[in-house]
């Protein structure tokens, strides 16, 4: 009866009062549709899975309480509603759905060997990166260096998103000092996409941000790379040259291992 009445809505075959009036006898109740989909997944019903996930979000029933049953069907393969799932899962942002959604990145599921955009893998992402835990940066730094191509440039894009360093972006810094890449492309790929088109001191205050973070890391190298990129695009100011200033002083980063050194920073640290 349930799944009748749950198509018969999408079909607008009855109004929505008319399905509440039977659905939900004793009014709209997000741990009763909960139930329903528990049990779905226990005897493995594909059908009520589609239709009780479809109720929960027309009615707007999703509450973390869901996250349980949304990780073991993300992870389950007999259904067909793992693209849904993932997106509510990057709605909900549950911290115990890190490693379900991960897993899920690397579904082979029949029913989706036509989709060559991984839209199940991309969507799973955007999850992790919605839930923005230590944990969930760790595996999306994991997936930044996948062999796929979709899937590593969608893990970077919610690193740089995120203001993270990565790894295609020290790439591009070495390709730049080469004269490997042109400025106008650098940019293009250096920057998060809403940065593409943005004014100079918004791509200082980016990169000024990832040399906090690199600096907290003590990762010399990744540092003397963003340096070599705000002397570059002339977005040096008083705050970049404080933090060169204490950069040389430090002990870690005057012991540092050999790095290949693109900017001098005892230079910069001097025109304070």
């Amino acid at each position: 009866m349930e799944i009748e009445m749950a198509r018969k809505l999408w079909l607008n075959e009855i109004t929505e009062k008319e399905f509440i009036d039977v659905f939900f006898q004793n009014g709209i109740d997000s741990e009763y549709v909960l139930k329903l989909l528990y049990g779905a997944y226990k005897i493995q019903d594909v059908e009520a899975v589609r239709w009780m996930l479809y109720v929960a979000s027309k009615f707007d029933l999703f509450t973390l309480n869901y996250t349980k049953v949304l990780c073991s069907l993300i992870e389950a393969d007999w259904h067909k509603s793992h693209e849904d799932i993932a997106f509510t899962l990057s709605k909900l942002k549950p911290l115990n759905a890190v490693e379900s959604l991960y897993k899920a990145v690397f579904h082979e599921l029949e029913y989706l060997n036509y989709d060559d955009n991984f839209a199940l893998a991309v969507k799973c992402i955007w999850g992790l990166g919605n839930i923005n835990s230590p944990d969930s940066i760790e595996k999306l730094k994991s997936l930044s260096k996948s062999t796929n191509e979709i899937i590593k440039s969608n893990a970077m894009e919610q690193l740089e998103m995120h203001g993270l360093f990565t790894e295609r972006q020290s790439e591009l810094i070495l390709n730049l000092f080469k004269n490997e890449i042109s400025k106008e492309d650098f940019i293009e790929e250096f920057y998060p996409d809403y940065l593409y088109t943005a004014d100079e001191f918004k791509r200082s205050d980016y990169v000024l941000k990832l040399i906090y973070d690199e600096y907290n890391k003590r990762d010399a190298q990744a540092i003397e790379y963003l340096f070599y990129v705000s002397s570059f695009f002339g977005l040096i100011t008083a705050e970049y040259m404080k933090i060169a200033s204490n950069l040389i002083k430090e002990e870690w980063y005057q012991k540092q291992e050999e790095t290949v050194s693109l900017v001098d920073l005892t230079l910069l640290s001097s025109n304070q």
